[in-house]
């Protein structure tokens, strides 16, 4: 029985850094595999973990292989694979101490099998306190050392059937255990490459754009452009954002460039200038102050495609008082490409208000803020796109401070795989690693920009 004491140490260890919290229980997996097929022809204990090992399998294969897509993470298949694969151990210590007590009555081995018992109590509580969410400290310490202790107890049966040489039945191996392990592990990193490969990214509606678009709103563009509106932003517009500025009044303009590298060495020379964000203020008639806000993007180097981007956006009314919430249909925008001299477009794949929940130093609040997410192409290049919305002055005299913060996935290398909308709702400064975040502002007092 050399596979099953590992497996039962490996199955319930927990280590939170290098994967191994996932790494560690796929190999226990593949050893409960192999040692209980070793033992199926003993009795039908072990012919059942066998078994049931198999089911265990086709539990924790498949979400090993999901968690490298971006479809699988707090999903409802996610969590009944675990609590089934959590069940199926469960099953499976059960099996294993019943298949020790019915060993040692047929041998009549002295074999101490009410340590396996009490690990399956064990098993259960932890069973039990990860469904109810307990997130104590103390009674973890008390559980990680009794399960040290029944380690040491666990080991003893195995121990004692070593020392009176015993062997499992003998029978015809179609498939020997290199085989089986070895290609258990092929099929799994197959599927974790074909995962990554496949389910990285967001399937966007890429459409050539229509060169005459802009026909029905040239009057408008142009008078725009009269006011100081940039002519390379408004060309990237759709027809309904330029028309929503009819009778424009005024306009400001910030543009910036920004390093995609959140810190470097003293002295060294500064990063390059990566991500150009020009933000675009629109004044509209109306009875109250009304701004048009426009936020613009533009990669001036090829960011690389490693799977998801998202845009955050702090409307006035999130940074403060004086403004009013903009309206939920009032968030429009695209993403475009040039290819082979063509332009072409696609919606968001996300674009609205998202709640979520988000901790930090202050504790656990619930935010509402404005979302896009979207994936960039593969191929191609000036890679750019924009959002936009209406903004009414709730009372006067107010800063009108409208943010932006765009997260950009830097590499395929992470497991399991999240979007950078979800990094960036989870903090975001965590995972720097992988994802980078770059903030921008547009900020001016509305009484100082004239009408013209």
């Amino acid at each position: 029985m050399p596979y099953l004491f590992p497996a039962i140490v490996l199955s319930a260890l927990t280590l939170n850094f290098w994967c191994l919290n996932y790494l560690l229980p796929a190999v226990g997996m593949v050893l409960f595999l192999l040692g209980f097929r070793a033992m199926a022809r003993e009795n039908p204990w072990f012919r059942a973990g066998w078994v049931l090992s198999l089911l265990r399998a086709l539990c924790l294969f498949p979400a090993l292989v999901l968690n490298t897509t971006i479809w699988f993470a707090d999903t409802s298949l996610s969590y009944f694979l675990a609590l089934g694969s959590s069940l199926l151990l469960l099953a499976l210590l059960v099996c294993l101490w019943q298949g020790l007590k019915a060993l040692a009555e047929r041998t009549g081995l002295p074999l101490r099998t009410k340590s396996a018992g009490a690990l399956v109590a064990w098993d259960a509580a932890v069973l039990l306190l990860g469904l109810l969410e307990y997130q104590g400290v103390f009674l973890g310490w008390v559980l990680l050392a009794v399960y040290l202790w029944l380690l040491y107890r666990v080991y003893q049966p195995f121990r004692a059937l070593d020392d009176h040489g015993y062997a499992p039945p003998a029978g015809r191996v179609r498939l020997p255990d290199r085989w089986l392990g070895g290609g258990l592990s092929a099929c799994l990193a197959l599927g974790l490459l074909l995962g990554y490969l496949l389910g990285g990214s967001y399937p966007m509606d890429w459409q050539p754009a229509d060169p005459a678009a802009h026909n029905s709103v040239a009057e408008t563009k142009a008078h725009l452009v009269d006011l100081g509106f940039p002519q390379r932003v408004l060309e990237d517009l759709r027809p309904e954002d330029i028309a929503a500025c009819e009778g424009a009044l005024a306009v400001t303009v910030k543009t910036e460039d920004h390093p995609t590298v959140t810190s470097w060495t003293i002295g060294a020379e500064p990063p390059a200038e990566e991500l150009r964000i020009t933000s675009v203020g629109v004044k509209l008639p109306g009875e109250r102050e009304t701004w048009r806000i426009f936020h613009h993007f533009q990669w001036l180097v090829n960011p690389g495609f490693y799977g998801t981007e998202a845009i955050q956006l702090w409307p006035p009314s999130y940074m403060g008082a004086g403004w009013m919430p903009p309206a939920e249909p009032s968030f429009t925008g695209q993403v475009l490409y040039d290819r082979d001299g063509r332009v072409y477009t696609a919606p968001y794949f996300f674009l609205g208000n998202q709640s979520y929940t988000q901790t930090d130093f202050f504790g656990t609040q619930q935010e509402t803020a404005p979302f896009a997410a979207f994936s960039l192409p593969k191929e191609g290049e000036n890679q750019r796109g924009y959002l936009a919305y209406t903004t009414e002055e709730s009372e006067p005299d107010y800063l009108l401070s409208a943010w932006v913060n765009y997260t950009h996935q830097k590499t395929w290398a992470q497991y399991p795989a999240k979007t950078a909308m979800a990094a960036r709702m989870a903090g975001g400064w965590n995972e720097e690693r992988v994802f980078v975040t770059i903030q921008d502002a547009l900020q001016f007092s509305p009484d100082e920009v004239g009408d013209e």
